[in-house]
Protein backbone atom coordinates (compact mmCIF):
# COMPACT_ATOMS: atom_id res chain seq x y z
CA UNK A 1 0.00 0.00 0.00
CA UNK A 2 3.00 2.33 0.18
CA UNK A 3 4.93 4.36 -2.37
CA UNK A 4 8.02 2.12 -2.65
CA UNK A 5 6.08 -1.12 -3.08
CA UNK A 6 6.58 -1.45 -6.82
CA UNK A 7 2.87 -0.90 -7.56
CA UNK A 8 1.52 1.66 -9.98
CA UNK A 9 -1.64 3.74 -10.05
CA UNK A 10 -3.67 2.11 -12.79
CA UNK A 11 -4.82 5.29 -14.51
CA UNK A 12 -7.50 7.91 -14.50
CA UNK A 13 -10.63 6.76 -12.71
CA UNK A 14 -12.88 8.78 -14.95
CA UNK A 15 -12.49 10.68 -18.16
CA UNK A 16 -10.24 10.31 -21.15
CA UNK A 17 -6.48 10.65 -20.58
CA UNK A 18 -6.05 11.95 -24.11
CA UNK A 19 -7.83 15.16 -23.12
CA UNK A 20 -4.82 16.06 -20.97
CA UNK A 21 -2.90 16.87 -24.13
CA UNK A 22 -5.22 19.85 -24.62
CA UNK A 23 -4.12 21.52 -21.38
CA UNK A 24 -2.94 25.06 -21.98
CA UNK A 25 0.63 25.91 -21.08
CA UNK A 26 -0.14 28.16 -18.15
CA UNK A 27 0.82 27.67 -14.51
CA UNK A 28 -0.43 29.95 -11.71
CA UNK A 29 2.26 32.38 -10.55
CA UNK A 30 2.24 31.48 -6.85
CA UNK A 31 4.93 31.29 -4.20
CA UNK A 32 7.33 28.41 -3.72
CA UNK A 33 5.98 25.60 -1.57
CA UNK A 34 7.46 22.12 -1.69
CA UNK A 35 4.76 20.46 0.45
CA UNK A 36 7.47 18.77 2.49
CA UNK A 37 5.14 18.78 5.49
CA UNK A 38 3.20 15.94 3.83
CA UNK A 39 5.69 13.40 5.19
CA UNK A 40 5.06 14.50 8.77
CA UNK A 41 1.31 14.29 8.18
CA UNK A 42 1.55 10.83 6.62
CA UNK A 43 3.77 9.52 9.42
CA UNK A 44 1.30 10.89 11.97
CA UNK A 45 -1.52 9.20 10.07
CA UNK A 46 0.29 5.86 10.08
CA UNK A 47 1.44 5.85 13.72
CA UNK A 48 -1.70 7.33 15.31
CA UNK A 49 -4.25 5.62 13.09
CA UNK A 50 -5.99 8.95 12.54
CA UNK A 51 -7.02 9.55 8.94
CA UNK A 52 -5.31 12.75 7.75
CA UNK A 53 -6.31 12.46 4.11
CA UNK A 54 -8.77 15.34 4.34
CA UNK A 55 -6.01 17.70 5.46
CA UNK A 56 -3.73 16.55 2.64
CA UNK A 57 -6.32 16.86 -0.12
CA UNK A 58 -7.61 20.19 1.21
CA UNK A 59 -4.10 21.59 0.97
CA UNK A 60 -3.74 20.28 -2.58
CA UNK A 61 -7.06 21.78 -3.61
CA UNK A 62 -6.22 25.13 -2.05
CA UNK A 63 -2.97 25.14 -3.98
CA UNK A 64 -4.75 24.31 -7.23
CA UNK A 65 -7.22 27.10 -6.50
CA UNK A 66 -4.39 29.55 -5.89
CA UNK A 67 -5.61 30.25 -2.34
CA UNK A 68 -2.95 28.70 -0.14
CA UNK A 69 0.13 29.75 -2.04
CA UNK A 70 2.35 27.54 -4.10
CA UNK A 71 5.47 27.66 -6.19
CA UNK A 72 6.60 29.94 -8.93
CA UNK A 73 6.67 28.79 -12.52
CA UNK A 74 10.09 30.44 -12.72
CA UNK A 75 11.70 27.80 -10.48
CA UNK A 76 11.34 24.34 -11.94
CA UNK A 77 13.32 22.84 -9.05
CA UNK A 78 10.54 23.62 -6.59
CA UNK A 79 7.99 22.47 -9.14
CA UNK A 80 9.72 19.10 -9.30
CA UNK A 81 10.03 18.80 -5.52
CA UNK A 82 6.37 19.62 -4.98
CA UNK A 83 5.19 17.10 -7.55
CA UNK A 84 7.44 14.39 -6.10
CA UNK A 85 5.94 15.04 -2.67
CA UNK A 86 2.44 14.96 -4.12
CA UNK A 87 3.25 11.64 -5.78
CA UNK A 88 4.22 10.12 -2.44
CA UNK A 89 0.96 11.35 -0.88
CA UNK A 90 -1.18 10.12 -3.78
CA UNK A 91 0.26 6.63 -3.51
CA UNK A 92 -0.29 6.53 0.25
CA UNK A 93 -3.91 7.71 -0.02
CA UNK A 94 -4.71 6.01 -3.33
CA UNK A 95 -7.55 4.01 -1.72
CA UNK A 96 -9.00 6.91 0.27
CA UNK A 97 -12.68 7.66 -0.45
CA UNK A 98 -11.79 11.36 -0.45
CA UNK A 99 -9.67 10.87 -3.56
CA UNK A 100 -12.62 11.17 -5.89
CA UNK A 101 -12.48 10.73 -9.62
CA UNK A 102 -12.94 14.44 -10.14
CA UNK A 103 -10.11 15.37 -7.73
CA UNK A 104 -7.75 12.79 -9.16
CA UNK A 105 -8.32 13.99 -12.71
CA UNK A 106 -7.78 17.57 -11.63
CA UNK A 107 -4.48 16.66 -9.96
CA UNK A 108 -3.36 14.78 -13.05
CA UNK A 109 -4.12 17.81 -15.19
CA UNK A 110 -1.88 19.85 -12.90
CA UNK A 111 0.82 17.17 -13.13
CA UNK A 112 0.65 17.18 -16.89
CA UNK A 113 0.90 20.97 -17.18
CA UNK A 114 3.85 21.15 -14.82
CA UNK A 115 5.78 18.25 -16.26
CA UNK A 116 5.46 19.77 -19.73
CA UNK A 117 6.83 23.04 -18.36
CA UNK A 118 9.79 21.25 -16.75
CA UNK A 119 10.38 19.14 -19.86
CA UNK A 120 10.64 22.20 -22.11
CA UNK A 121 13.22 23.83 -19.84
CA UNK A 122 15.15 20.77 -18.65
CA UNK A 123 18.19 21.75 -20.73
CA UNK A 124 18.50 25.30 -19.39
CA UNK A 125 19.82 24.61 -15.86
CA UNK A 126 22.16 21.98 -17.25
CA UNK A 127 23.84 24.67 -19.36
CA UNK A 128 23.89 27.65 -17.00
CA UNK A 129 24.02 26.25 -13.45
CA UNK A 130 25.90 23.63 -11.54
CA UNK A 131 23.71 22.85 -8.57
CA UNK A 132 20.95 20.51 -7.51
CA UNK A 133 18.28 22.03 -9.80
CA UNK A 134 18.97 19.98 -12.96
CA UNK A 135 19.17 16.80 -10.85
CA UNK A 136 15.74 17.50 -9.31
CA UNK A 137 14.15 18.27 -12.66
CA UNK A 138 15.63 15.18 -14.34
CA UNK A 139 14.46 12.90 -11.52
CA UNK A 140 11.00 14.49 -11.63
CA UNK A 141 10.65 13.63 -15.33
CA UNK A 142 11.93 10.11 -14.74
CA UNK A 143 9.60 9.42 -11.80
CA UNK A 144 6.47 10.84 -13.44
CA UNK A 145 7.13 8.90 -16.62
CA UNK A 146 7.79 5.78 -14.59
CA UNK A 147 4.86 5.90 -12.16
CA UNK A 148 2.17 7.51 -14.34
CA UNK A 149 2.49 5.60 -17.62
CA UNK A 150 -1.06 6.47 -18.66
CA UNK A 151 -0.16 10.15 -19.15
CA UNK A 152 0.54 11.21 -22.73
CA UNK A 153 4.26 11.41 -23.56
CA UNK A 154 5.16 9.62 -20.31
CA UNK A 155 7.52 7.21 -22.10
CA UNK A 156 9.46 10.10 -23.61
CA UNK A 157 9.64 11.90 -20.24
CA UNK A 158 10.99 8.77 -18.62
CA UNK A 159 13.71 8.28 -21.26
CA UNK A 160 14.80 11.92 -21.22
CA UNK A 161 14.64 12.18 -17.42
CA UNK A 162 16.64 8.97 -16.91
CA UNK A 163 19.30 10.03 -19.40
CA UNK A 164 19.60 13.54 -17.94
CA UNK A 165 19.69 12.26 -14.35
CA UNK A 166 22.52 9.84 -15.16
CA UNK A 167 24.44 12.54 -17.02
CA UNK A 168 24.03 15.15 -14.28
CA UNK A 169 25.11 12.77 -11.51
CA UNK A 170 28.18 11.74 -13.52
CA UNK A 171 29.07 15.34 -14.33
CA UNK A 172 28.42 17.07 -11.02
CA UNK A 173 29.91 14.49 -8.66
CA UNK A 174 33.65 14.02 -8.77
CA UNK A 175 35.31 10.63 -8.90
CA UNK A 176 36.33 10.94 -5.24
CA UNK A 177 32.71 11.54 -4.24
CA UNK A 178 32.91 15.28 -3.62
CA UNK A 179 30.38 17.76 -4.95
CA UNK A 180 32.29 21.04 -5.37
CA UNK A 181 29.24 22.85 -6.74
CA UNK A 182 26.98 22.06 -3.76
CA UNK A 183 26.82 23.59 -0.34
CA UNK A 184 27.03 21.15 2.55
CA UNK A 185 23.29 21.51 3.34
CA UNK A 186 22.56 20.82 -0.31
CA UNK A 187 24.32 17.46 -0.10
CA UNK A 188 21.39 15.99 1.81
CA UNK A 189 19.08 16.55 -1.15
CA UNK A 190 21.61 14.91 -3.49
CA UNK A 191 21.62 11.80 -1.28
CA UNK A 192 17.81 11.72 -1.17
CA UNK A 193 17.52 12.11 -4.93
CA UNK A 194 20.00 9.28 -5.44
CA UNK A 195 18.03 7.07 -3.04
CA UNK A 196 14.75 7.81 -4.83
CA UNK A 197 16.18 7.25 -8.30
CA UNK A 198 18.04 4.01 -7.50
CA UNK A 199 15.22 2.48 -5.44
CA UNK A 200 12.39 3.31 -7.85
CA UNK A 201 14.45 2.20 -10.85
CA UNK A 202 15.10 -1.21 -9.28
CA UNK A 203 11.49 -1.69 -8.16
CA UNK A 204 10.21 -0.94 -11.66
CA UNK A 205 12.92 -3.02 -13.40
CA UNK A 206 14.54 0.01 -15.01
CA UNK A 207 17.84 0.40 -13.12
CA UNK A 208 20.02 3.44 -13.61
CA UNK A 209 23.41 3.33 -15.31
CA UNK A 210 26.39 1.83 -13.41
CA UNK A 211 28.04 5.26 -13.20
CA UNK A 212 25.22 6.43 -10.89
CA UNK A 213 25.87 3.54 -8.50
CA UNK A 214 29.60 4.20 -8.55
CA UNK A 215 29.19 7.93 -7.88
CA UNK A 216 26.68 7.18 -5.12
CA UNK A 217 29.13 4.82 -3.37
CA UNK A 218 31.93 7.38 -3.56
CA UNK A 219 29.62 10.13 -2.31
CA UNK A 220 28.56 7.96 0.61
CA UNK A 221 32.20 7.44 1.58
CA UNK A 222 32.86 11.20 1.44
CA UNK A 223 29.76 12.03 3.49
CA UNK A 224 30.59 9.37 6.09
CA UNK A 225 33.97 11.01 6.60
CA UNK A 226 32.55 14.54 6.82
CA UNK A 227 29.61 13.86 9.15
CA UNK A 228 30.17 14.26 12.88
CA UNK A 229 29.81 10.79 14.43
CA UNK A 230 28.21 12.12 17.63
CA UNK A 231 25.61 14.63 16.42
CA UNK A 232 25.24 13.50 12.81
CA UNK A 233 25.71 17.10 11.63
CA UNK A 234 27.97 18.29 8.85
CA UNK A 235 30.01 21.49 8.59
CA UNK A 236 27.66 24.37 7.82
CA UNK A 237 29.61 25.48 4.76
CA UNK A 238 27.76 27.21 1.98
CA UNK A 239 24.34 28.79 1.81
CA UNK A 240 21.48 26.72 3.17
CA UNK A 241 19.22 27.29 0.17
CA UNK A 242 18.06 23.68 -0.01
CA UNK A 243 15.26 21.91 1.80
CA UNK A 244 14.75 18.40 3.08
CA UNK A 245 11.95 17.08 0.93
CA UNK A 246 11.92 13.54 2.31
CA UNK A 247 11.92 13.37 6.12
CA UNK A 248 10.73 9.92 7.15
CA UNK A 249 12.38 9.68 10.56
CA UNK A 250 11.53 12.87 12.42
CA UNK A 251 15.20 13.61 13.13
CA UNK A 252 16.66 17.12 13.29
CA UNK A 253 17.05 18.83 9.93
CA UNK A 254 20.83 19.04 10.40
CA UNK A 255 21.18 15.30 11.18
CA UNK A 256 22.52 13.62 8.05
CA UNK A 257 22.69 10.07 9.44
CA UNK A 258 19.15 8.95 8.45
CA UNK A 259 19.63 10.16 4.87
CA UNK A 260 23.01 8.49 4.54
CA UNK A 261 21.82 5.20 6.02
CA UNK A 262 18.89 5.15 3.59
CA UNK A 263 21.30 5.40 0.67
CA UNK A 264 23.65 2.88 2.29
CA UNK A 265 20.91 0.24 2.61
CA UNK A 266 19.75 0.81 -0.96
CA UNK A 267 23.30 0.32 -2.22
CA UNK A 268 24.63 -2.43 0.03
CA UNK A 269 21.93 -3.67 2.43
CA UNK A 270 23.99 -2.43 5.41
CA UNK A 271 23.41 0.38 7.91
CA UNK A 272 25.00 1.90 10.99
CA UNK A 273 21.70 1.83 12.93
CA UNK A 274 18.03 0.92 12.54
CA UNK A 275 15.51 3.60 11.62
CA UNK A 276 11.92 4.01 10.50
CA UNK A 277 12.64 5.14 6.95
CA UNK A 278 13.75 1.64 5.91
CA UNK A 279 10.13 0.56 6.26
CA UNK A 280 8.85 3.40 4.07
CA UNK A 281 11.33 2.50 1.35
CA UNK A 282 10.18 -1.13 1.49
CA UNK A 283 13.70 -2.29 2.31
CA UNK A 284 14.56 -5.57 4.06
CA UNK A 285 16.06 -5.51 7.54
CA UNK A 286 19.66 -4.36 6.98
CA UNK A 287 22.85 -5.72 8.46
CA UNK A 288 24.04 -3.38 11.22
CA UNK A 289 27.76 -2.64 10.92
CA UNK A 290 30.02 -0.44 13.07
CA UNK A 291 31.20 2.97 11.90
CA UNK A 292 34.91 3.17 11.13
CA UNK A 293 36.03 6.61 10.00
CA UNK A 294 39.03 7.44 12.19
CA UNK A 295 42.15 8.64 10.43
CA UNK A 296 43.14 11.26 7.86
CA UNK A 297 41.37 11.74 4.54
CA UNK A 298 42.21 13.92 1.54
CA UNK A 299 39.59 14.54 -1.16
CA UNK A 300 41.72 16.50 -3.59
CA UNK A 301 39.16 16.90 -6.38
CA UNK A 302 36.73 18.70 -4.11
CA UNK A 303 39.35 20.24 -1.86
CA UNK A 304 38.30 18.74 1.49
CA UNK A 305 40.81 17.55 4.09
CA UNK A 306 39.61 15.78 7.23
CA UNK A 307 41.23 14.31 10.35
CA UNK A 308 38.98 12.23 12.64
CA UNK A 309 40.10 11.15 16.11
CA UNK A 310 37.30 9.50 18.10
CA UNK A 311 34.80 12.35 18.71
CA UNK A 312 37.14 15.14 17.49
CA UNK A 313 37.11 16.25 13.84
CA UNK A 314 39.40 18.72 12.07
CA UNK A 315 38.06 19.91 8.72
CA UNK A 316 39.82 22.18 6.20
CA UNK A 317 38.94 23.23 2.65
CA UNK A 318 41.39 24.08 -0.11
CA UNK A 319 40.21 23.64 -3.67
CA UNK A 320 42.61 23.35 -6.59
CA UNK A 321 40.41 25.35 -8.93
CA UNK A 322 37.40 27.55 -8.19
CA UNK A 323 33.84 26.39 -8.79
CA UNK A 324 31.30 29.02 -9.77
CA UNK A 325 29.04 28.19 -6.82
CA UNK A 326 31.48 26.40 -4.52
CA UNK A 327 30.75 26.95 -0.83
CA UNK A 328 32.85 28.54 1.85
CA UNK A 329 36.26 30.19 1.84
CA UNK A 330 39.41 28.38 0.95
CA UNK A 331 41.54 27.40 3.95
CA UNK A 332 38.41 27.52 6.11
CA UNK A 333 38.95 25.54 9.32
CA UNK A 334 36.15 23.73 11.17
CA UNK A 335 36.68 21.93 14.48
CA UNK A 336 34.24 19.53 16.13
CA UNK A 337 34.54 18.06 19.61
CA UNK A 338 32.08 15.74 21.37
CA UNK A 339 29.28 16.54 18.93
CA UNK A 340 29.67 20.34 19.14
CA UNK A 341 30.84 22.45 16.19
CA UNK A 342 33.32 24.48 18.26
CA UNK A 343 34.85 26.49 15.40
CA UNK A 344 32.16 26.92 12.78
CA UNK A 345 31.29 28.47 9.45
CA UNK A 346 28.76 31.29 9.55
CA UNK A 347 26.59 29.75 6.83
CA UNK A 348 26.01 33.17 5.25
CA UNK A 349 27.07 34.86 2.02
CA UNK A 350 29.52 37.12 3.90
CA UNK A 351 32.23 34.51 3.24
CA UNK A 352 33.95 35.37 6.52
CA UNK A 353 35.02 31.95 7.67
CA UNK A 354 37.74 30.89 10.08
CA UNK A 355 40.45 32.22 7.83
CA UNK A 356 42.61 35.26 7.03
CA UNK A 357 41.69 38.42 5.16
CA UNK A 358 43.58 41.66 4.37
CA UNK A 359 41.92 45.06 4.83
CA UNK A 360 38.68 43.55 6.14
CA UNK A 361 38.02 41.83 2.84
CA UNK A 362 36.67 38.35 2.26
CA UNK A 363 38.01 35.82 -0.20
CA UNK A 364 35.06 36.31 -2.52
CA UNK A 365 33.38 39.55 -3.51
CA UNK A 366 29.79 39.71 -4.72
CA UNK A 367 27.81 41.87 -7.07
CA UNK A 368 23.98 41.85 -7.14
CA UNK A 369 22.17 38.59 -7.95
CA UNK A 370 24.87 36.58 -6.15
CA UNK A 371 27.31 36.63 -9.04
CA UNK A 372 30.94 36.21 -7.97
CA UNK A 373 32.97 39.17 -9.14
CA UNK A 374 36.27 37.93 -7.73
CA UNK A 375 37.09 34.36 -6.81
CA UNK A 376 40.03 32.37 -5.56
CA UNK A 377 42.34 31.49 -8.42
CA UNK A 378 44.07 28.32 -7.32
CA UNK A 379 44.92 26.33 -4.25
CA UNK A 380 46.75 23.22 -3.12
CA UNK A 381 46.87 21.29 0.16
CA UNK A 382 48.03 18.04 1.73
CA UNK A 383 47.82 16.03 4.94
CA UNK A 384 50.88 14.46 6.55
CA UNK A 385 51.23 12.57 9.80
CA UNK A 386 53.96 11.73 12.27
CA UNK A 387 53.99 9.62 15.40
CA UNK A 388 52.46 12.37 17.54
CA UNK A 389 50.73 14.90 15.26
CA UNK A 390 48.73 15.51 12.11
CA UNK A 391 49.69 18.36 9.77
CA UNK A 392 47.26 19.97 7.32
CA UNK A 393 48.99 22.44 5.06
CA UNK A 394 47.52 24.47 2.23
CA UNK A 395 48.17 27.51 0.05
CA UNK A 396 45.86 29.60 -2.09
CA UNK A 397 46.27 32.55 -4.45
CA UNK A 398 43.40 34.89 -3.73
CA UNK A 399 42.10 38.47 -3.22
CA UNK A 400 42.35 39.11 -6.93
CA UNK A 401 40.50 42.44 -6.65
CA UNK A 402 43.66 43.93 -5.10
CA UNK A 403 45.44 43.20 -8.40
CA UNK A 404 48.38 41.59 -6.67
CA UNK A 405 49.62 38.01 -6.58
CA UNK A 406 48.59 37.49 -2.96
CA UNK A 407 49.39 34.08 -1.54
CA UNK A 408 47.88 32.83 1.71
CA UNK A 409 49.51 29.81 3.35
CA UNK A 410 48.04 27.99 6.34
CA UNK A 411 49.57 25.20 8.37
CA UNK A 412 47.43 23.41 10.96
CA UNK A 413 49.15 21.10 13.46
CA UNK A 414 46.87 18.78 15.44
CA UNK A 415 48.40 16.96 18.40
CA UNK A 416 47.32 13.33 18.42
CA UNK A 417 45.16 12.48 21.39
CA UNK A 418 45.01 16.12 22.52
CA UNK A 419 42.45 18.85 21.87
CA UNK A 420 45.17 21.28 20.86
CA UNK A 421 45.72 22.93 17.48
CA UNK A 422 48.47 25.24 16.26
CA UNK A 423 47.54 27.36 13.23
CA UNK A 424 50.24 29.27 11.35
CA UNK A 425 49.00 31.77 8.73
CA UNK A 426 51.32 33.59 6.37
CA UNK A 427 50.41 36.00 3.57
CA UNK A 428 52.72 37.39 0.89
CA UNK A 429 52.54 40.45 -1.38
CA UNK A 430 50.34 42.52 0.92
CA UNK A 431 52.81 45.14 2.20
CA UNK A 432 51.73 47.84 4.65
CA UNK A 433 48.16 46.54 4.81
CA UNK A 434 46.25 45.36 7.84
CA UNK A 435 45.66 41.62 8.04
CA UNK A 436 42.91 40.00 10.04
CA UNK A 437 42.20 36.45 11.11
CA UNK A 438 38.66 35.48 12.19
CA UNK A 439 37.62 32.70 14.55
CA UNK A 440 33.91 31.93 14.98
CA UNK A 441 33.02 30.21 18.23
CA UNK A 442 29.93 28.25 19.08
CA UNK A 443 28.26 29.93 22.11
CA UNK A 444 27.69 26.46 23.59
CA UNK A 445 31.44 25.90 23.78
CA UNK A 446 32.78 29.40 24.48
CA UNK A 447 33.75 28.53 28.06
CA UNK A 448 35.71 25.49 26.93
CA UNK A 449 37.80 27.17 24.24
CA UNK A 450 40.99 29.16 24.68
CA UNK A 451 42.44 31.02 21.70
CA UNK A 452 45.83 32.71 21.97
CA UNK A 453 47.23 34.58 18.98
CA UNK A 454 50.48 36.39 18.24
CA UNK A 455 51.96 37.94 15.14
CA UNK A 456 54.78 36.38 13.18
CA UNK A 457 57.31 38.30 15.31
CA UNK A 458 56.00 36.74 18.52
CA UNK A 459 54.10 39.78 19.86
CA UNK A 460 50.80 38.82 21.57
CA UNK A 461 47.60 40.20 20.05
CA UNK A 462 44.32 41.17 21.71
CA UNK A 463 41.09 40.09 20.03
CA UNK A 464 38.04 42.05 19.05
CA UNK A 465 35.11 40.01 20.37
CA UNK A 466 31.67 40.57 18.86
CA UNK A 467 28.44 38.77 18.06
CA UNK A 468 27.71 37.89 14.45
CA UNK A 469 24.71 36.32 12.68
CA UNK A 470 24.84 32.61 12.07
CA UNK A 471 22.55 30.64 9.76
CA UNK A 472 22.01 27.45 11.74
CA UNK A 473 19.48 25.95 9.33
CA UNK A 474 17.08 26.68 6.51
CA UNK A 475 15.26 29.90 7.48
CA UNK A 476 16.90 30.00 10.94
CA UNK A 477 19.15 32.80 12.20
CA UNK A 478 21.17 32.56 15.42
CA UNK A 479 24.17 34.31 16.92
CA UNK A 480 27.76 33.17 17.29
CA UNK A 481 30.86 34.77 18.80
CA UNK A 482 33.59 36.08 16.52
CA UNK A 483 37.13 36.77 17.68
CA UNK A 484 39.20 38.90 15.30
CA UNK A 485 42.95 39.45 15.59
CA UNK A 486 44.74 42.07 13.47
CA UNK A 487 48.34 42.86 12.58
CA UNK A 488 50.45 44.71 9.99
CA UNK A 489 53.05 41.94 9.90
CA UNK A 490 52.99 39.05 7.46
CA UNK A 491 50.97 36.58 9.49
CA UNK A 492 49.66 35.00 12.67
CA UNK A 493 50.49 32.14 15.00
CA UNK A 494 47.38 30.89 16.78
CA UNK A 495 46.97 28.24 19.45
CA UNK A 496 43.53 26.73 20.05
CA UNK A 497 42.85 24.57 23.09
CA UNK A 498 39.55 22.86 23.95
CA UNK A 499 39.15 21.73 27.52
CA UNK A 500 37.79 18.26 28.16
Amino acid sequence: PFFFSGKQISGLKRGDAERLAEVKDCIPDTDMACFSFLYDVIRCDFHSGKDCSRLVFDRMVSFLDGVNGGLSEKDARFTGLQMLNWTFALYYYMDSPLLTEELFERIMRSFYARVRCVYRGVWLPCLFSRNVSPVVEALFLYVVGLLFPFLPDSARWMRVGKRRFEREIAGLIEEDGTCPYFSMPGLRMVAQLLTWGIRLGELNHRPLAPVVYERARQCLRFWDVCVDPVSGWMPNMGLDDEVTFLNLTGEDARDFRPTLDDLRVVLSGKAFRMQESFFWYGLPVPEIVPRRTEGAYAFENGGYYVVQEKSVKTFMTCRKSPASSAPADLLQLDIWADGVNVLMDMGTCDCEGNTLAPERRCKRRYIPCFLRLFRQKQGAAEITGTSDEWVLEGAVRTFCELKQKIMHRRKVIKKMGENCWEVHDRVRNVPRKEKLVHWHLNPLAKDRVTIVCEDCNGWPLSPLVEERPYISGFGMKDVLIRMTFSTFTSGFNTKIVIQE
